[in-house]
């Protein structure tokens, strides 16, 4: 089985926002690219998608963030976690409605399945019951040495540097950066 791989650039090192990705999914045959905005634009042509700097692609990009540290130090298995209007229940809500930036960002697999949906492991999905909803990625399909940062297209490879950025994707207010 081929692994998954994913790409994630961002912009402004001081209060980094993604602005780029790139996935790849060869048992599914997929290779999908999204840029930020509402449209393409230019980048139509080649085939992009698009997103937007939400609070669901925040988490999204803090929990694979947390998953490349986690596999430097073998300490505390990343997953985020949280209640009704937290970062994780964003994400999870975004899963169930398969968006179509979620769709533009990885794709279907071969029986026409959201990949996010194979990607991540949900814990209390739609808080269904009493507690906060816990996402994982799921290593086994996305390993993350598969994992790749890149800030003003300089690869994020130490832990400290993911730390960092870990960090500023975590204190940023969407509202100022969107």
């Amino acid at each position: 089985m081929n692994k998954a791989k994913l790409s994630l650039r961002y912009l402004n090192r001081n209060q980094p926002a993604l602005h780029e990705t790139y996935f790849s999914f060869p048992d599914c045959g997929l290779d999908k690219h999204t840029i930020r905005g509402r449209t393409a634009g230019a980048y139509t042509a080649m085939g992009y998608g698009t997103f937007g700097w939400t609070s669901a692609v925040q988490a999204l990009s803090q929990l694979c963030v947390q998953t490349k540290k986690w596999a430097m130090t073998g300490i505390d298995r990343p997953m985020i976690s949280g209640s009704k209007g937290s970062l994780a229940s964003s994400l999870d809500f975004s899963v169930s409605k398969d968006p179509l930036w979620l769709l533009d960002m990885f794709g279907l697999d071969l029986r026409d399945r959201p990949i996010i949906r194979r990607l991540l492991l949900r814990n209390n999905s739609g808080l269904k019951r009493p507690g906060s909803v816990c996402i994982a990625l799921n290593s086994n399909i996305l390993p993350p040495e598969n994992l790749q940062f890149f800030i003003d297209d300089v690869a994020v490879e130490s832990y400290q540097e993911l730390d960092l950025l870990d960090l500023r994707i975590e204190n940023q207010d969407l509202r100022a950066s969107a």
